[in-house]
């Protein structure tokens, strides 16, 4: 027997390892699919399935497929985004009276990413929630180096005020309008510094002009406040009425409510604030004027009707105030 050579051994052994392929099997594939653009994979080439027929001839198909999930782990926050996570929950903790935390999450967004923002809104939350000038004012002062500006004199001046310092709230105040010419709040501020002065004339002055604001362009909806991102000054109105439980602030808090915002809660907010110089017959009129819208946009039409009657019977009308 002749011995076999090397290259004939191996092309013995590929052929033996081959499955073999009968032509009828070869023709059978050829058909599949056909018309259907071929076969691609296990379907045909234009997305249907395999028929029964040609199914069999390509038995790897029928096998299941193993679902690999790979899980990509998120990349870390940047500090700036960690500061903003941090501002955004005290924030919230602010809306739902919670100061002390809402300090604590200030505090470290500031920590994380120095930014005006963040110091002005723990300078507010200090003065006019805690009662802590100490710690109100540093803040207030580094809001105004980066950049920061109305809320933080309108703090200042505040805070002057309250020391008795005047002719600083006045300055404080001036530079709040400089910032934002049509907004009242300032005027108000130094309405009461002039009349803390015996200046009654200024302080008149000064109330007249932030009417004349308030009364500009007074048509308006439930729907459609007149006055857009009212609420950083109607957050201050309403800390000043708490703090101060005045007529003329509980006043103001429910009118700037009633103009800036249509939100049912802080409508009902109103309200409290409003009964309050009703009570102490302070702008009586002007204030069941206030009243009376606001129980109409809280669904409370029969109560709002009551009010209407009255001023009917009496032949007072609203003045400037959007007809029930």
């Amino acid at each position: 027997m002749k011995p076999i050579s090397l290259a004939c051994a191996l092309s013995i052994a590929f052929i033996s390892a081959t499955p073999f392929v009968s032509p009828n099997e070869v023709e059978a594939r050829r058909g599949c699919c056909s018309h259907h653009n071929g076969v691609c994979g296990c379907k045909c080439c234009d997305g249907s399935s395999l028929s029964d027929k040609c199914a069999p001839y390509y038995p790897n198909c029928g096998s299941e497929t193993t679902v690999i999930n790979i899980t990509i782990p998120d990349e870390p926050l940047s500090q700036e985004e960690k500061s903003a996570e941090f501002h955004k929950i005290g924030k919230e903790a602010e809306e739902k009276g919670d100061h002390y935390k809402a300090v604590d999450y200030y505090t470290k967004a500031i920590n994380s990413h120095k930014e005006g923002l963040y110091y002005e809104d723990r300078c507010k939350v200090y003065f006019y929630n805690l009662s802590n000038k100490q710690k109100a004012i540093p803040d207030c002062l580094k809001a105004i180096e980066f950049g920061r500006g109305y809320i933080s004199h309108l703090a200042l001046a505040d805070i002057f005020l309250d020391q008795g310092m005047f002719d600083n709230a006045i300055i404080q105040a001036n530079k709040a309008t400089k910032i934002k010419k049509n907004s009242p709040i300032p005027y108000l501020t130094r309405a009461s510094a002039y009349i803390s002065k015996n200046m009654f004339e200024k302080a008149y002055q000064e109330k007249l002009s932030a009417i004349k604001l308030l009364n500009f362009n007074f048509e308006f909806t439930k729907d459609k406040p007149i006055v857009e991102n009212w609420m950083p000054l109607i957050d201050v109105m309403k800390a000043k009425a708490e703090k101060t439980g005045s007529a003329e602030a509980n006043y103001y808090a429910a009118l700037f409510i009633l103009i800036g915002t249509n939100y049912k809660n802080e409508l009902i907010k109103g309200l409290e604030y409003i009964e309050i110089p009703i009570e102490k017959k302070w702008m009586v009129t002007e204030s069941l004027c206030i009243k009376g819208k606001l129980l109409t946009w809280t669904d409370r039409v029969a109560e709002a009707e009551d009010i209407w009657s009255s001023l009917r019977e009496k032949k007072i009308t609203c003045p400037k105030l959007p007809s029930p």
